[in-house]
């Protein structure tokens, strides 16, 4: 079976990538885990910016703004005490949240992904036999490629920039 994917029309060609790529945040639905991973992400964003937005505040004697924690010299030590308590927090909220995704991953590799192929079998199988064609006739065929230990690539043999993809688009595949 030979897919030409020049003639298949734009619903199939997604399909077809959708076999190949999963990412299920960009998939349609899913918003449990779109809110979940947003708001972990914009948690850490917090986290990370707060404390230089307070400095950036704190660097005149006015506030630029109201809403985010303003010190003069003598509060120095309560700004300390609240930048350093913001960063255990959000730091232990940080760590927390990253063994949760750290886990879910390493499921879903062992569980998911280690069960089903995440390439076209048929395109794979059909490269690798051109790319064979094209090193048995560089460089010797397969046994003798297989058998040395050592072998010196002359500078007629080096392959162009964009032999192997032009290649490809030969064969189709």
């Amino acid at each position: 079976m030979k897919v030409n994917h020049n003639m298949l029309n734009k619903s199939k060609k997604d399909i077809l990538n959708m076999e190949l790529i999963e990412d299920r945040y960009f998939e349609k639905g899913n918003w449990s885990l779109k809110i979940r991973q947003s708001l972990a992400a914009l948690f850490s964003w917090i986290i990370l910016i707060y404390p230089i937005l307070v400095a950036v505040n704190s660097s005149t004697s006015k506030p630029f703004w109201d809403f985010i924690f303003h010190w003069s010299f003598a509060e120095g030590r309560v700004f300390e005490h609240i930048v350093f308590s913001v960063l255990l927090k959000g730091g232990i909220g940080v760590i927390l949240i990253s063994t949760m995704f750290l886990i879910h991953n390493n499921y879903m590799e062992e569980h998911v992904f280690a069960k089903k192929k995440l390439y076209n079998e048929f395109q794979a199988e059909n490269r690798t036999k051109v790319l064979n064609e094209i090193y048995t006739a560089r460089f010797g065929k397969q046994e003798f490629r297989e058998s040395i230990q050592y072998y010196i690539v002359a500078s007629e043999q080096n392959l162009p920039d964009h032999l192997i993809e032009d290649e490809f688009k030969k064969k189709g595949c």
